[in-house]
């Protein structure tokens, strides 16, 4: 059975910044299909829970990485050190345990997909993390993005 990375607040853990999980019952679908290991690049760069929210200063992922747009808090203060952190160890994570594919919780400034956070606003874009296991080669999904695929498979 091929092993996926998700993000551990789908998978009902209570890892969001509010303390609170995002469970969302169409991993019931995957589950039974693939081992599913849970993975916060945002725990992994060592922000707490709960936490304050955070967001990607004006831009995305992209933005972060190739034009150095900060991750802040809504007093200002930079955060940027965390998710680099937490992304790179990410990767590292999905590096050793051979991974393809990974599925993320969309609209967070570390895991979005398509939607991101910045500027404390939903938009679309990519978080920090998607985007540099994008740009490692990974498989991105969010789990809807990722039953799609697996329907025209079929």
């Amino acid at each position: 059975m091929e092993h996926i990375l998700i993000s551990s607040c789908l998978l009902g853990l209570k890892t969001r910044y509010d303390g609170k999980d995002a469970f969302d019952s169409r991993v019931r679908k995957i589950e039974k299909g693939y081992i599913l290991i849970p993975v916060c690049p945002e725990l992994l760069g060592g922000l707490p829970i709960p936490r304050e929210p955070l967001t990607i200063k004006r831009k995305d992922g992209y933005g972060f990485w190739e034009e150095n747009i900060p991750v802040v808090l809504k007093t200002g203060k930079n955060m940027s050190h965390n998710f680099k952190e937490g992304a790179l160890r990410t990767v590292d994570f999905a590096k050793i345990l051979n991974i393809r594919r990974i599925l993320l919780k969309d609209g967070s400034p570390s895991c979005g997909v398509f939607m991101t956070n910045s500027s404390f606003k939903k938009r679309r874009g990519i978080g920090v993390t998607a985007y540099l296991l994008s740009k490692n080669g990974f498989i991105i999904d969010t789990i809807e993005s990722f039953l799609e695929s697996l329907k025209s498979l079929h």
